[in-house]
């Protein structure tokens, strides 16, 4: 009898109590693919059955009521071959840190990471594996940052990468600040992220007061690779060569940078960007503004045969010291620079092969006399303008930041405090020169109209249109199937693609310019 035990031990629920069980069951191979139902009951008797047993009284277990207190029924439930592997992990969460994550996830895994600061102190490494690093809430509430008690001579990049990744290795949405650089050969590169022979996708981070002193790329480093620069901010950093990315050492790789803005970054060479590469590199839709250069090249610097294929760049309020405020190409290679703004940099450059670009008078005054003083006639274009792009805020200027952090070798002898750039806003307004100024042979702004110069489009009203009239004369007409004929052919620039979309299916193809040669004989 339980009277006469030393111990009891109370399992039983207690009311209101709620209590959770995990029960382990087969499931027949035969039902996979298809669903089953889960009953699950919850049964009382007043007394155990085995008790009764146990006292000799087991033919009284069958007359003890059975009382059914809960019952619940899941429904159909899919029975599935094998279980998918979990691809998507959290921090702090799932791991308590990001290199911890990093570490022991596999490709094709992606790591998210919750707001808040999450603390360096050696370089983020993605050990050539094609991982997602992702934030959840977006650069300006999260932030990988070294921490206050690395010291500066200790420090190195914030990210690498350096063991082949390609472009499936993502980093996305995050605030990088305060790293130094990776050294190599004595030489520091990428104070923020330093890229090796790899070809990363870099996408919607801001990096700030980042530096390589003495290095290569205060923000962005990149050697060899393909690596895409997308959607970034690169601000208040430093380095000898490219206070914002320094490209350098690629040969047949290509670096792609668009839609990027690199602002009030600081260097010998290339304040803003700074390109050594046989290959050369594209950069399309930045804005470069306010970048300094204590010698050559302001905004972006050109050399050892780089070829610099320069697309709808807005390039403005940029200075360097001594020459090529805003542009300084290798001599012995042509810069194409296309479709593109050169409004207030100081001095001039001397960058050829402009076309649909914009200049304000200034920069082409100062191009003028300083051709003739080095008897060598400047760039001409009949597609280069000289005009004020007319921007919502032109204004743009350096004040004292007594709380930003540049090092005494990194600060222009001229500054006895160090410096932060204060931008305005580089959309135009309407009526700017800029507005469907772009090259016409470039594809459509997003709003369908002509590609406007510089980074940033102006959205224009929609304009009415017929369907088949892709000239814009106001008739359908044997010289508007010429037009889509071409289109289809050689993927010309179209005008208007909704007049081309003859049968209005959301694409253009030859069943529209079938329709419309039908429409025009009959």
């Amino acid at each position: 009898p339980y009277w006469l035990s030393e111990k009891v031990v109370e399992r039983s629920l207690k009311p209101l109590e709620e209590r959770r069980a995990v029960y382990r069951f087969a499931v027949p191979h035969s039902l996979a693919g298809g669903t089953a139902r889960i009953r699950v009951r919850l049964l009382v008797r007043s007394l155990a059955p085995r008790a009764l047993r146990t006292l000799g009284l087991g033919e009284l277990a069958a007359s003890i009521p059975v009382v059914e207190i809960d019952a619940g029924d899941s429904g159909p439930l899919p029975v599935l071959d094998f279980v998918p592997r979990r691809t998507e992990y959290s921090v702090p969460g799932d791991f308590a840190g990001i290199q911890e994550a990093i570490d022991a996830l596999a490709d094709g895994d992606s790591v998210i990471a919750g707001p808040g600061d999450h603390a360096v102190r050696r370089p983020v490494d993605f050990r050539g594996k094609r991982i997602t690093l992702r934030s959840s809430d977006g650069p300006e509430k999260t932030a990988l940052r070294y921490a206050g008690d690395v010291p500066e001579a200790q420090r190195g990049s914030v990210v690498v990468f350096r063991s082949g990744e390609g472009p499936g290795t993502i980093i996305e949405g995050f605030t990088l600040q305060g790293g130094r650089g990776t050294s190599a050969g004595g030489v520091r590169r990428g104070g923020g992220i330093y890229i090796a022979g790899s070809s990363p996708t870099v996408t919607g981070n801001i990096l700030t007061e980042n530096g390589a002193a003495g290095g290569f790329g205060g923000g962005i480093c990149c050697e060899g690779g393909r690596p895409v620069l997308r959607g970034n901010e690169v601000r208040s950093c430093w380095a000898d060569r490219g206070g914002g990315i320094a490209l350098r050492a690629n040969g047949d790789a290509a670096p792609r940078l668009g839609a990027n803005s690199i602002q009030g970054n600081l260097a010998r060479e290339g304040g803003g960007i700074f390109v050594e590469a046989r290959g050369g590199a594209r950069i399309e839709r930045c804005v470069v503004a306010g970048n300094i250069a204590l010698e050559e090249g302001g905004g972006i610097y050109g050399c050892d045969g780089a070829f610099l294929e320069l697309d709808h760049l807005t390039v403005v309020h940029n200075r360097a010291e001594t020459s090529c405020g805003a542009l300084r190409g290798d001599r012995s290679k042509t810069a194409a620079v296309s479709s593109s703004i050169f409004w207030f940099n100081d001095p001039w450059s001397d960058a050829a092969g402009f076309s649909f670009c914009i200049a304000d008078e200034t920069d082409e005054a100062s191009a003028m006399d300083k051709a003739s003083a080095l008897d060598k006639a400047p760039a001409a274009s009949s597609t280069r303008r000289s005009a004020f792009p007319i921007f919502l805020d032109p204004t743009g200027c350096w004040l004292p930041a007594a709380n930003r952090e540049l090092p005494d070798e990194a600060r222009p002898a001229s500054w006895r405090d160090p410096m932060q750039w204060i931008g305005g806003d580089y959309h135009v307004l309407p009526g700017s020169p800029a507005i469907d100024g772009g090259d016409p042979r470039a594809p459509a702004d997003p709003d369908d109209t002509r590609s406007d110069a510089g980074a940033l489009w102006f959205e224009q009203r929609l304009k009415a249109f017929t369907r088949g009239d892709m000239d814009g004369g106001g008739q359908v007409g044997w010289a508007d199937l010429l037009l889509l004929a071409r289109h289809l052919k050689s993927l010309d620039a179209l005008p208007c693609a909704d007049a081309a979309d003859v049968d209005d299916s959301g694409t253009v193809d030859p069943v529209d310019l079938l329709r419309l040669a039908a429409y025009l004989l009959s």
